[in-house]
């Protein structure tokens, strides 16, 4: 039988530690990193480092204050986001923010509308 022990290198201690390196694949080359990364031309805002311009949870808060609001449909287009994600925000970052929001079904369709705070 073999001891496991004995496959792993040890190194005794020395006065100076030598920095462990590590080689960090690219953004771009892993599945994840392909959905994270930041659409071509987008640029940070210098004062936090967060892409310009709204974030998805911003086009969300601005689509169901709209009069007429927005249905799943429209608010996954807009973000590519699955709808059990949408779904999500709503009922979570939305409220975090405040934010009252109503649902009703308009010709068998639902749609989400911010409600107006007093």
């Amino acid at each position: 039988m073999t001891n496991h022990t004995d496959a792993v290198p040890t190194q005794q201690p020395t006065g100076s530690v030598a920095p462990l390196t590590v080689a960090v694949p690219e953004l771009a080359a892993t599945k994840r990193g392909r959905r994270m990364a930041r659409p071509a031309g987008a640029t940070s805002d210098p004062t936090n480092g967060r892409p310009a311009g709204p974030s998805k949870l911003d086009q969300i808060a601005a689509m169901v204050s709209r009069s007429d609001g927005a249905t799943i449909t429209e608010l996954t287009a807009a973000t590519g986001w699955q709808p059990h994600s949408v779904r999500g925000a709503i009922a979570g970052a939305l409220k975090k923010r405040e934010m009252v929001i109503t649902s009703a079904v308009v010709d068998q369709v639902r749609r989400y509308r911010a409600e107006p705070t007093t």
